[in-house]
């Protein structure tokens, strides 16, 4: 019988047993502190270090994890599951404890049921409030692929969430609201609504229905894509707040070299939101802020991309109206009429719209999703065609140096609105910016960056809303990473967010032994 077999049968009888009351045990093996030392060498080697020093031996099957893949790792004393975590990054590593052996194996989605616990966190103001943390899966009842972006939340106290592009989510909600439903939607799909209590003990998978036309309402229902549009502007006063609003929003950016982070952050903020019908500028006041840096990427890139929080206030589109969703715009944009779908029980038509010929930077194109009543913007999804994305550069690069040419390959965005009281409010805006960044004079030399930030509406407020005091407002043309903070654990505990999709844990978790999150930074 050779390793594999024998791996794989050790693997069969843990599972068996996995049910044992043994998570006293697993915690003080787990917990026992190792030091790994600056090393490159094989996933063998590395846990033959840890068996060394702690007599714990090793199981696992070899397709799962491969024992000849050399890793790095760095000097310092970690607990034995830190340990292993640091050598195997992969993010369904599961670690258990079964007799003298720790056996490492691939942890099923499926087994995992959706957590539902209450726990007692900080408010904005200090005071201290229980809430309800939920968390799960959305998944396509059809072809049960994860539904990415979905709105999750509840309708009456405007509280919510997204899912990534994994179709997870994390909602935390007040303990008061135990009783409410919460609300899964997407476009294209049907609604679906249910109670916090009937969430306890089911699969972490909530499936939704994808809606059907027949073909007789979606003929009835085209429509001329420039009147939608008209139409769209001539009711932004009916559908959109006439008065200031306060959004608690949950904040991320992060940018990658190759496969490497070299900066993630993420922050909540409280948003002075100004009326639609008025000229005044959105405030941004920082609720907190936590960051991860690799200090062992070296990142001589000096450049600044046209990201972050000033780009998610001006892709408000309704607010920052850009060109693309104007009809006078038609000698610049093709618009064409796609398709019809639905969200929240509502039919939207969907406007696809792409440059004419001989248009010139900086033009996108995309879809936009409009509701058939009410003619307000759903969603936005568009991205700079890739004809022009390379004469895009100068659009997209505040500052740069002067040794190096970047080279724009992708740049993505989405925006969505969601209804709360019969106004629509900003829900979600994403941005990818995809650049090939090499030193001039080196032909064939380089590396790939990736500048991706992401905003979610948490919290709507619409009482007392009053501007912020000067000394409140949070600067958004600065390079929001270098922003100085006090880092509150307490604070993030439970705190909405959006969960990490896998690429980017992925890649968190490469350099998890050296995250730092510094009081006072």
């Amino acid at each position: 019988m050779n390793m594999v077999h024998f791996a794989r049968l050790l693997l069969c009888f843990a599972m068996i047993i996995l049910s044992l009351p043994c998570r006293s045990q697993d915690e003080n093996v787990l917990q026992k502190t190792v030091r790994l030392d600056d090393s490159y060498s094989t996933i063998y080697q590395q846990l033959k270090k840890i068996t060394k020093q702690t007599g714990v031996k090793f199981v696992y099957d070899s397709e799962f994890i491969d024992d000849n893949e050399r890793v790095q790792t760095r000097s310092n004393v970690y607990s034995v599951e830190d340990a292993v975590r640091a050598i195997i990054a992969k993010n369904d590593l599961g670690i258990r404890m079964v007799g003298k052996h720790l056996l490492l194996f691939r942890q099923e989605h499926h087994l995992l049921h959706t957590k539902i616990k209450t726990i007692t966190v900080k408010t904005e103001k200090g005071d201290s409030m229980k809430v309800i943390d939920i968390s799960g899966r959305l998944i396509d009842h059809l072809t049960q692929q994860p539904i990415e972006y979905a709105a999750i939340g509840l309708k009456e106290a405007a509280i919510g969430t997204i899912t990534n592009q994994n179709g997870e989510f994390r909602l935390t909600i007040p303990d008061s609201l135990n009783h409410k439903s919460i609300f899964f939607s997407h476009i294209g799909y049907l609604s679906k609504k249910m109670a916090i209590s009937e969430m306890a003990d089911r699969n972490t998978e909530v499936a939704l229905e994808p809606k059907v036309f027949p073909l007789q309402e979606v003929i009835v229902r085209v429509v001329n894509p420039s009147r939608l549009l008209m139409q769209m502007q001539e009711n932004i006063q009916r559908n959109y707040p006439q008065k200031p609003t306060y959004l608690t929003t949950f904040y991320r950016e992060g940018v990658q070299k190759d496969n490497d982070i070299v900066n993630y952050t993420e922050a909540v903020f409280k948003i002075y939101k100004a009326s639609y019908g008025s000229n005044s500028a959105d405030l941004v006041k920082l609720l907190q802020m936590r960051q991860t840096s690799n200090t062992q990427v070296k990142d001589t890139v000096v450049t600044r991309m046209k990201a972050g929080i000033n780009a998610c206030i001006l892709l408000d589109l309704i607010k920052n109206m850009p060109d693309f969703i104007t009809p006078l715009s038609e000698n610049i944009y093709r618009f064409t009429s796609a398709d019809i779908t639905e969200i929240d029980g509502r039919l939207v038509n969907v406007i696809q719209f792409e440059p004419r010929e001989g248009a010139v930077p900086l033009v996108y194109s995309g879809q936009l999703f409009i509701d058939t009543e009410s003619g307000a913007l759903l969603r936005a999804s568009f991205s700079i065609p890739p004809s022009y994305v390379k004469a895009s550069s100068s659009m997209l690069v505040e500052k740069k140096s002067r040794s190096l040419i970047v080279t724009p390959r992708e740049v993505k965005y989405m925006v969505s609105y969601r209804n709360w009281n019969g106004r629509y409010y900003i829900s979600h805006i994403r941005g990818e910016l995809n650049f090939r960044i090499r030193k001039r004079m080196r032909m064939f030399s380089g590396f790939d960056m990736k500048t991706l930030f992401e905003m979610a509406t948490c919290k709507i407020d619409t009482v007392n809303v009053t501007r912020f005091t000067r000394n409140e407002i949070l600067p958004t043309r600065t390079i929001f990473s270098q922003t100085h903070y006090n880092y509150d654990e307490a604070f993030w505990g439970e705190h909405n967010v959006i969960i990490p999709e896998e690429n980017l844990t992925e890649a968190l978790r490469k350099i998890q032994s050296r995250i730092e999150e510094t009081e006072g930074r």
